[in-house]
């Protein structure tokens, strides 16, 4: 029969079976750690947000590669139809891309069939960054292609 007697039986809620006869935790090294992860944290945030904004920007470099490129196919495609239209306008209509950063030219070499022309289009674009730390760690960002086609009779 239990008495009620507890020194026989473990109790998992005796406080003396968690402290040390000092009344000290068990742990002592949790004792002096208030506030250290928020300190980490703060001392880890500027390199997070500078890691981000880096990954934004390559984003948005080949956002603008992937724009350009299609610009400048569009565009030699055009000109290949019409080759009295306007190489920017179609540049800046047929893509995502800033008309005043964007440099177009156009050239009309001759072809290997006789009487015929190529026309080659070069669109350059200034990437704008996304944040000045950024520009000035990474410099100039800018990004070009080139298309070719046979400008039809």
């Amino acid at each position: 029969m239990n008495t009620g007697s507890s020194a026989t039986t473990s109790d998992p809620f005796d406080e003396t079976r968690w402290f040390r006869h000092s009344r000290e935790p068990v742990s002592p090294r949790f004792k002096h750690d208030s506030g250290q992860s928020s300190l980490e944290f703060a001392l880890l945030l500027p390199a997070i947000v500078f890691v981000a904004l880096v990954l934004a920007q390559i984003v948005l470099v080949v956002q603008a590669q992937v724009s350009v490129t299609h610009a400048a196919r569009e565009a030699a495609r055009v000109l290949a139809i019409e080759p009295q239209a306007d190489a920017l306008a179609v540049v800046a209509f047929s893509s995502a891309l800033e008309p005043h950063q964007a440099e177009v030219s156009v050239e009309f070499l001759p072809a290997p069939i006789p009487g015929r022309q190529i026309v080659r289009v070069t669109v350059r674009y200034q990437v704008p960054a996304i944040a000045s730390i950024v520009d000035s760690l990474i410099g100039d960002l800018a990004v070009d292609a080139q298309a070719a086609m046979l400008v039809e009779e």
